[in-house]
């Protein structure tokens, strides 16, 4: 099992944010093969590198 965890308020003040940082969170720890993960901002920078990467666009 994988879980993720965003903390409140720190990464979201409304559930949407919550619930879509601790997915993040969830995937990276399955990605880690890692029980839980607590989710930090470099989550985000690590998927928009990734995306970056992969449509050949640059976000940032």
């Amino acid at each position: 099992m994988s879980v993720g965890v965003a903390m409140y308020p720190k990464y979201g003040k409304d559930i949407r944010k919550l619930l879509k940082n601790a997915d993040a969170a969830m995937y990276q720890s399955k990605k880690d093969k890692e029980d839980s993960i607590v989710y930090d901002e470099s989550l985000n920078r690590d998927s928009l590198n990734r995306l970056e990467l992969i449509s050949g666009v640059n976000i940032h």
